[in-house]
């Protein structure tokens, strides 16, 4: 179980985890006013009773410091060269393909990407307007 964290870390991964460690703190403390004891818990949330000693010392957080979590997730910090940093996960047969083509077109893979998401956007930006123009095929060399 996640325990609260240093306000110091502020990487997208670390404040999910503040997110949710905020989100359960609350519960814990909700849990706490309906009459649970300590060992009730640290039982129904599965964490460690130092935690739930820790968590139940300090304040019940907010909603309003909840939610500037939740906005910090979406603002994400741009790096050197103006680029949000963005971590994803393909299928093995996916990311072989996106290798493949970025090679092809002698570009990056992020470039592709970028591409890639710019053209799903317009097109179901397109679906949703229920247009009939024409789709741009960013990017692409034949």
């Amino acid at each position: 179980m996640t325990t609260a964290l240093s306000s110091t870390t502020t990487g997208p991964r670390v404040r999910m985890q503040k997110l949710d460690t905020l989100r359960l703190r609350q519960k814990v403390h909700d849990r706490r006013t309906e009459g649970l004891t300590q060992s009730q818990l640290q039982e129904e949330f599965n964490i460690a009773r130092g935690t739930v000693r820790d968590w139940l010392a300090r304040p019940r957080p907010t909603d309003e410091e909840i939610e500037e979590v939740k906005r910090a997730l979406w603002r994400p910090e741009l790096n050197q060269g103006g680029q949000v940093n963005f971590k994803a996960r393909f299928e093995p047969a996916l990311f072989e393909a996106l290798r493949q083509e970025a090679e092809d077109q002698s570009t990056s893979a992020n470039r592709i990407i970028g591409h890639a998401i710019r053209l799903y956007l317009d097109c179901m930006g397109r679906l949703r307007r229920g247009s009939d123009e024409p789709v741009d095929v960013l990017g692409y060399r034949a």
